[in-house]
């Protein structure tokens, strides 16, 4: 009995000693999970003080294709440059400082993955960038970006392979300059000569010019905000100019256009306390929508022969310029809401053809202003609420006037010089403001007739 004893006790423990080895041994394995490489394992390297490789250059030295490079916190100080597939991510505190100096990361190779990094202190050069892509299908996500001339640049060679090939710029934070001060020329995003982009959900702050495009079809530009910007969103970046795209004579300048954005779509974005929203030369088929133009400090919109525009479901609003057009192209402007701009429209000598109609104009202070040789407008079905007294007696002047099922009617509504031949009754967006005014009109009257009611009752009692 004591050897049986004996036996099943040995088996207890080698059993025990078994089971603790097996995560031991998982744990302080090679670091290899998944399946990726030929031998059918992800490399998970990780880079810093307790890692594999104290230096990020050594770690991109021995990552194999399809790697995982992990920084761990604290700050790489370098230039770098991935030219393989793998992804770079960073733990909370990992940080890739330029030094001062050059371009900080630099992607050559399709299929790179980058997140979860801080970028700091880039060079103070033009083409010095925190990370600069020459390949496709790159998509780098959840990055903040301190201290830098540009941000992130796409430029040649980058989202050409096909449709499936996006590269994906998303839910970045790019503070240029923390401390308010603008560099000449610096950048959030450029997109150079790379076609099929998205650039999505990204918050830019403090550069000089936030997006800029110059030669990029099929992008999208998507749900980014993007303030405190000498320009927010500008098409096309001139080379060697002291400025990207400066707002007077410079930007309506043709001799200094150059081919640049051409279906690209800009929408549902937040542009807010920019010198200037949008900057628009020599684009041609450009939808911009659904966007919010907010308090700029001069333009919410400045368009330069540009054709094929569509600018729809957009808001307008408390901007000292909404749109001001110059030079030739076609211009749709519809279904947009106007709200207590100063100037709403500025045109400038040209012949571009521009409709607008089936928009919201509601307190602006001035519709239009036109040089001798602007284009001509051609407005229709547009909801006005410019002045109280005029615009009561128009509506009630409109009342005896057919309308269709839309609200329009055939009295013409005239302004500043623009005349609407089949004006609106009816906003295209719900109008609040109004609603409460006549709910305040309503009480009001209900107050006034109670009173004249109790006064003619304590009269009658009086004479009782």
């Amino acid at each position: 009995m004591k050897l049986r004893h004996w036996w099943q006790t040995l088996v207890s423990l080698l059993c025990i000693c078994w089971i603790i080895a097996v995560p031991v041994r998982a744990i302080a394995a090679p670091r290899t999970v998944g399946a990726a490489d030929d031998n059918g394992v992800v490399h998970i390297i990780r880079v810093g003080v307790g890692g594999d490789y104290s230096q990020l250059t050594d770690a991109l030295a021995a990552a194999p294709a399809g790697a995982i490079i992990e920084i761990l916190p604290g700050i790489q100080i370098g230039q770098w440059v991935i030219d393989r597939p793998l992804t770079l991510r960073g733990r909370h505190g990992a940080v890739l400082d330029g030094g001062g100096s050059g371009t900080t990361l630099t992607i050559t190779a399709s299929n790179v993955h980058v997140q979860g990094l801080n970028f700091q202190r880039t060079g103070m050069q033009p083409v010095d960038v925190a990370i600069l892509v020459h390949a496709y299908a790159v998509t780098i996500e959840s990055n903040r970006f301190e201290r830098f001339m540009r941000g992130i640049t796409i430029g040649d060679g980058a989202g050409v392979n096909g449709d499936a090939a996006y590269t994906i710029v998303r839910n970045n934070t790019l503070v240029g300059w923390p401390d308010g001060t603008l560099p000449e020329r610096s950048i959030g995003i450029a997109v150079l000569k790379a076609s099929a982009v998205r650039i999505e959900l990204n918050t830019i702050l403090a550069v000089q010019t936030g997006i800029a495009i110059d030669d990029a079809p099929r992008g999208v530009i998507r749900g980014n905000v993007i303030r405190a910007t000498e320009t927010a969103f500008v098409t096309p970046l001139l080379a060697g100019s002291p400025s990207v795209l400066g707002a007077t004579a410079t930007f309506f300048s043709a001799a200094l256009c150059l081919p640049a954005a051409s279906d690209v779509v800009f929408e549902q974005n937040t542009l807010e306390h920019n010198t200037t929203a949008i900057k628009l030369a020599s684009s041609a088929r450009m939808t911009i929508r659904q966007n919010l133009l907010r308090a700029q400090h001069a333009d919410a919109l400045l368009i330069h022969n540009s054709t094929g525009l569509l600018i729809t479901d957009n808001r307008f609003h408390q901007n000292p310029r909404a749109v001001t057009i110059g030079g030739s192209g076609t211009v749709d402007i519809r279904q947009n809401r106007f709200t207590d701009n100063e100037t709403t429209f500025i045109l400038t000598t040209g012949d571009a053809v521009i409709t607008v109609h089936h928009n919201d104009f509601i307190h602006n202070q001035k519709l239009l202003m036109r040089d001798i040789q602007a284009p001509t407008v051609a407005w229709e079905g547009n909801y006005w609420k410019q002045h109280v007294v005029a615009d009561w007696w128009f509506r009630l002047r409109a009342q005896w006037v057919s309308q269709d099922q839309q609200g329009r009617t055939v009295l013409p509504y005239a302004i500043d010089g623009v005349v609407d031949p089949s004006p609106s009754l009816i906003p295209y967006y719900p109008d609040a403001q109004a609603t409460n005014q006549q709910l305040l009109f309503m009480v009001i009257a209900w107050i006034g007739i109670s009173l004249i009611a109790l006064y003619r009752i304590w009269r009658l009692k009086g004479v009782l």
